[in-house]
């Protein structure tokens, strides 16, 4: 029979190769140029998922299988102020700031409050983030109403820091009690010409008066309300006006009767 041969490396085969071990795979052996059966160390990094955070992620080194990820950043881009990219996303949040006035901003009235000394404004969606483009380190808003000027706000008055100059609106009124003499009302003394009168019997509810002049309020001088009531009769002209008071003539038989009277400018 023949004699049965080992195995064996030829003689003069060259050992070739270049991997080393932190190339290969941990675990598994390989063979290089300097010598067979070496173990790899690189390590199974498997499907790794890396998270993003405020600073660099670093990639580890080793395998990996290809199933790994990076996660996902879930952006709103309503709260990423525009021309700002995050994740691909691009931010809807306007700037404001530089829209009518350099720094300045428009508000809008809101509803009115039922609390007084209060004004309620909606100032408009966006990002106030520079010093207002005027170096003023601020930024601002602004409201109009062609209704907040000095001449609609009574002198002496400020309301936020507008003084006003319109002249108090001023209107003279005196009140007293007269008796009826000789049944007529004459009340005199007064320091204004009156425009409207009012008088009433305090003994009697039937006898009462109204007179407006007018005349001295612009009305037409046929409109005049100048009117008198006795005893359920309505009776017209009964009035007269003078410089200083008036005249109220009445039927007979109402001397020494106490009337109140009003009087305005």
């Amino acid at each position: 029979m023949p004699k049965k041969l080992g195995m064996h490396m030829p003689s003069g085969k060259k050992l070739v190769g270049n991997a080393v071990a932190g190339e290969v795979l941990t675990g598994k052996t390989f063979s290089n140029a300097t010598g067979n059966d070496k173990v790899g160390t690189m390590p199974d990094r498997a499907a790794m998922t890396l998270i993003p955070g405020a600073s660099d992620v670093a990639i580890p080194a080793g395998y990996h299988n290809g199933a790994g990820k990076v996660s996902k950043v879930a952006v709103d881009p309503s709260k990423v102020l525009s021309g700002t990219v995050i994740a691909g996303i691009a931010g809807t949040i306007p700037l404001r700031g530089n829209e009518e006035y350099a720094g300045w901003s428009r508000a809008t009235l809101g509803p009115v409050p039922a609390t007084e000394a209060r004004s309620h404004m909606r100032i408009p969606l966006g990002a106030y983030l520079n010093d207002g483009a005027n170096g003023s380190g601020y930024q601002a808003i602004f409201l109009d109403d062609p209704n907040f000027t000095a001449k609609n706000i009574v002198a002496g008055v400020s309301i936020f820091g507008l003084l006003g100059t319109r002249t108090p609106l001023t209107i003279p009124v005196r009140t007293g009690t007269i008796a009826s003499v000789n049944d007529a009302l004459n009340v005199s003394g007064l320091d204004f010409r009156p425009k409207m009168i009012i008088v009433a019997c305090t003994a009697a509810t039937t006898f009462w008066g109204l007179c407006i002049d007018s005349n001295a309020i612009g009305v037409h001088p046929y409109n005049n309300v100048n009117l008198v009531r006795d005893n359920n009769n309505y009776v017209s002209s009964k009035f007269s006006i003078n410089s200083d008071g008036f005249s109220m003539a009445s039927y007979a038989g109402i001397s020494g009767l106490q009337f109140v009277y009003i009087a305005v400018g």
